[in-house]
């Protein structure tokens, strides 16, 4: 395997840094594996598969930008009153979802104590976490913002789920469910969510054209028809799941996925919702398509050794694509843990750890927001990069 561009180790020498300072202080800080306040575990049997299959070619290539990391900073277009008025009062409602996998999407307030996002964002998972926005623009989410929800119902055909949260919300005003009768081609449309990593974005588009019945085709074989709105409104992965707005902003469609070419993205219509959530009483399941491709197997490169560790340093290209995206290091110190990192755009976003190098992993750190300290600890209860769990780090503030 010709692995082209090889990738940083400064953020891998940071941790491994800090682990080598006192090992027992970092093994104090990470929360017990009974921690119940931000902690979850679904069955065994619902936990989806492994995070290595997510990133390397098991789940929707266009969906796969799940650990980027979620710039709070990201600028959010305002041209005029009306846009500045329709993000600072639906944005509140529109969440982070990041599940098991590690994959992030976005999701819609909907009632105090439902979330509807695509189907294609919780997949087969049973669990997934939420982050409400900070109430300071521009702020990181906090522990306080994070939330495990349920997954209550879906449908593969049309790419909706919905989930429960524990308890109401009471501090955030749902969107209000629209009709595509409000809406006509040339009408302004307005999203909201998380592209390519960008937390609480703003853009704004028109409406190219409404088209009923239209099919598509998942990577991952799933095939899906639904009533869609084609916009120009930019949406990229990390959108989807998100609200597509009209004018008086309500929620006209959920922005699901795009085409090949510019500016032509499509939303799930909000006839469609007013199905899943009214009249549809049962989940509904998709056919898959027989041709759909093999998942990609994780690739290793040649081992060297790298003074930098110092100790032995292999390359990884988890999406098959010829270019290394992690780094697997076995440090030459028989007692520091063997760890395995993952980049996005040269950022690490997730390093799991084998901590006794018994071949198992058994933690990760998991950086969804740019800081420098990992926004959640992941725990793996069956030793494969496959996270059980999430909890967030006890060392952020609350």
């Amino acid at each position: 395997m010709n692995l082209l561009r090889p990738l940083p180790v400064l953020c891998l020498l940071m941790a491994l840094a800090a682990w080598a300072s006192d090992p027992a202080e970092t093994a104090r800080k990470l929360p017990p594996s009974n921690e119940s306040a931000h902690s979850w575990k679904p069955p065994p049997e619902e936990i989806s598969q492994s995070l290595a299959d997510a990133i390397g070619g098991g789940g929707s290539e266009q969906y796969r930008s799940v650990l980027s990391a979620l710039s709070s900073e990201a600028a959010f277009a305002r041209r005029g009153s009306k846009e500045a008025m329709i993000y600072a009062t639906y944005s509140p409602a529109v969440v982070l979802v990041l599940n098991s996998r590690g994959a992030s999407g976005s999701g819609i307030l909907i009632t105090n104590s439902y979330i509807l996002t695509n189907w294609h964002v919780v997949r087969w998972e049973s669990y997934v976490s939420v982050f409400f926005k900070p109430k300071l623009e521009g702020n990181n989410p906090s522990r306080a913002d994070l939330i495990p929800a349920r997954v209550v119902k879906i449908d593969q055909v049309s790419d909706l789920a919905l989930l429960e949260l524990p308890k109401p919300v009471g501090n955030v005003k749902p969107i209000e469910l629209g009709t595509l009768s409000e809406i006509r081609v040339g009408s302004d449309v307005h999203a909201i969510g998380h592209p390519l990593g960008q937390s609480w974005t703003y853009t704004k588009g028109i409406v190219s054209q409404m088209r009923r019945g239209y099919t598509w085709t998942s990577t991952i074989g799933i095939q899906h028809q639904a009533d869609v709105i084609q916009t120009q409104t930019p949406i990229n992965p990390g959108n989807s799941g998100g609200p597509l707005l009209s004018d008086a902003g309500r929620l006209v469609g959920v922005n699901s996925f795009k085409s090949e070419g510019e500016g032509v993205n499509f939303a799930v219509s909000a006839d469609d919702v007013r199905r899943f959530l009214y009249v549809n009483t049962e989940n509904r399941y998709a056919a898959t398509v027989p041709a759909a491709p093999a998942p990609c197997t994780v690739r290793f490169g040649v081992r060297t050794w790298s003074p930098a560790v110092p100790g032995y340093l292999t390359l990884v290209d988890f999406d098959c694509d010829g270019i290394a995206d992690g780094n697997y290091a076995e440090p030459s110190n028989p007692s520091a843990p063997i760890t395995l990192s993952y980049f996005r755009n040269q950022i690490m976003v997730a390093l799991f750890f084998d901590s006794n190098r018994d071949g198992r992993w058994d933690y990760s750190y998991h950086y969804i927001t740019g800081r420098v300290l990992p926004d959640l600890i992941g725990y793996h209860d069956d030793g494969t990069l496959r996270v059980s769990r999430f909890a967030y780090n006890p060392a952020l503030p609350r």
